[in-house]
C-alpha cells in the first residue's frame, strides 16, 4: 500500500514539472537572497538545489522509465532527501502550486480508504 503511493507520488509525469520550474527558479533566487538568508538555512537550500537538479537530470536521462526499479529508488531515495531537508523557500513555491503539491503532499493522498 505505502510503495504504492510512494511509486505514485514519484511517477515523472507528477513530479518532473514541479522539480524542473524549481530547478530553473532556484539559482535567482539563491543568487537573490545569499545575503539576506541565514547560514543555517541557506546551506539547506542549496543541498535542496541540489537534489532537486540531481532529479531533474535524472528524468531527463534518455533511459529513465518510472517502470525501471533503480529509477525509481534514486528518485525516491532523492524525494526523501528533499523532505529530510525540510521546506523550500516559501517565496520560491509560493506560486508553484504544482511543487507545493509534489514537495508537500496532502493528508487525503496518504489516506487508505
Amino acid at each position: 500500500m505505502l510503495m504504492g503511493m510512494m511509486e505514485q507520488l514519484t511517477n515523472k509525469e507528477i513530479l518532473y514539472e514541479p522539480m524542473k520550474e524549481l530547478d530553473d527558479k532556484f539559482p535567482e533566487w539563491l543568487a537573490k537572497n545569499r545575503n539576506s538568508t541565514p547560514k543555517e538555512d541557506l546551506k539547506r537550500y542549496e543541498e535542496q538545489q541540489s537534489v532537486v537538479r540531481e532529479i531533474v537530470a535524472k528524468f531527463e536521462e534518455k533511459t529513465y522509465s518510472d517502470s525501471n526499479a533503480a529509477d525509481r529508488e534514486f528518485i525516491v531515495d532523492r524525494m526523501q532527501k528533499m523532505q529530510a531537508a525540510g521546506s523550500p523557500p516559501s517565496d520560491l513555491v509560493g506560486d508553484m502550486a504544482s511543487a507545493q503539491e509534489a514537495l508537500n503532499p496532502s493528508d487525503e493522498a496518504c489516506n487508505p480508504q
